[in-house]
């Protein structure tokens, strides 16, 4: 784990600096933050919970896993305050008939900012440890070797 365990607070600080100016962002993940903390306070009024221990555990099982590659390889994977706070969302939001909010999420994110190792953490999740009979993950991009490179760090 890393010297601190990180916890799925941290997605919510993360949404609180963006949306107060601290941490720079574009209007689309301002937009993202501000909904994200007014879901916080009136989601129940619109039949949403928040689960923090479901969004604590994918924080948790990512602590798990180590870089392959690189100058962190053999390092355990530490998430970026950008990566729980995606995190808190897919996974904390659940509707009344208990299934999660989301099931499909659009990420867009510059080169060199842990994209591919964020979403094999993620496919890991999914796979190994989501409670799913007979998972499947599937991996795609522009090109084959480009979707290769999640499916091997994975």
């Amino acid at each position: 784990m890393p010297s601190t365990p990180q916890t799925e607070a941290e997605g919510w600080r993360y949404a609180e600096n963006v949306v107060s100016g601290r941490i720079p962002a574009g209007s689309w993940v301002v937009k993202a933050c501000q909904r994200a903390l007014l879901d916080r306070q009136n989601g129940a009024d619109r039949g949403l919970t928040y689960r923090p221990e479901a969004a604590q555990r994918v924080v948790t099982f990512a602590g798990f896993l180590r870089h392959l590659k690189g100058p962190l390889a053999g390092q355990r994977i530490e998430l970026a305050s950008w990566q729980i706070f995606i995190i808190t969302q897919l996974y904390g939001w659940y509707k009344e008939d208990g299934r999660r909010r989301f099931r499909t999420a659009y990420i867009e994110v510059p080169r060199k900012n842990g994209k591919s190792t964020f979403c094999s953490v993620l496919c890991l999740y999914h796979l190994i440890a989501d409670n799913e009979h007979s998972a499947e993950v599937y991996t795609a991009a522009t090109t084959r070797d480009q979707a290769k490179i999640v499916f091997d760090d994975a």
